[in-house]
């Protein structure tokens, strides 16, 4: 009985190959979640990036839905110092805000987030809409705003804008 006591006992601790197998694991499991935090990182951060292009493309799209439709669409139209004072949608065309200076309706600085972008409008003539429920043709404006970084990166969004007088 003592030798099998003795056996056990005289093994007390890891062996060097195990001690070097088990760090070998423990590093390539810390590599493999350092790797899957960095893309989470950067996954989060481009949809951050959206969001706030989105939500500039969304508020000039609301801003200029709510002007009046041009009473001359042949017109030339100068915009105005503040875009407040704006009352004819056809003003926004070629509209650009340059990072740094992107502002409200009424001229107030965006937030520094917002900074980085830069904004365009683009006011497409003759467009028109069919609407095949109604089973007629719109004439009218095609409103484009579209927001970019400096990577290259953009995004964009549209909305069409009836003439009042209408349908073809």
């Amino acid at each position: 009985m003592r030798t099998l006591m003795r056996e056990r006992v005289g093994r007390g601790g890891f062996t060097l190959l195990e001690v070097m197998i088990a760090s070998t694991v423990l590093a390539l499991i810390t590599l493999a979640l350092t790797q899957a935090m960095a893309a989470g990182h950067m996954q989060t951060r481009a949809a951050l990036e959206r969001a706030r292009a989105m939500t500039l493309v969304e508020a000039m799209l609301e801003e200029v839905s709510v002007l009046g439709y041009p009473a001359d669409p042949d017109a030339v139209v100068a915009p105005p110092v503040t875009r407040s004072l704006i009352t004819d949608l056809k003003a926004y065309d070629g509209l650009t805000e340059e990072p740094g200076a992107l502002v409200d309706h009424v001229g107030v600085l965006l937030p520094d987030a917002y900074q980085g972008y830069t904004r365009t409008v683009t006011i497409l003539e003759g467009t028109t809409l069919a609407v095949a429920d109604l089973g007629m043709t719109l004439n009218g404006l095609n409103v484009l705003v579209t927001v970019s970084l400096g990577d290259g990166r953009s995004w964009s969004a549209g909305r069409f804008v009836p003439d009042p007088d209408g349908g073809v």
